[in-house]
């Protein structure tokens, strides 16, 4: 598994954890997971915040813990 990115790495941890749903549901639940988590970095004035001269000192640290 070393060395493995992207969404197939992705769906292949979500196919031995719910081995239930259809490959096909797993993509949905990813697109919608990764979209919320899009929308939610957004509303937080973040992104916006990267394009600013200042976004050297921005972290995902910081933006977690507001700090």
């Amino acid at each position: 598994m070393r060395g493995r990115k992207g969404p197939r790495y992705l769906i292949d941890a979500m196919k031995r954890a719910l081995s239930e749903h259809r490959e096909v549901e797993l993509y949905w639940s990813l697109h919608f997971a990764l979209a919320m988590a899009q929308q939610t970095l957004r509303d937080t004035g973040w992104l916006a915040d990267c394009r600013n001269a200042n976004a050297a000192s921005m972290t995902w640290r910081g933006l977690l813990l507001g700090s």
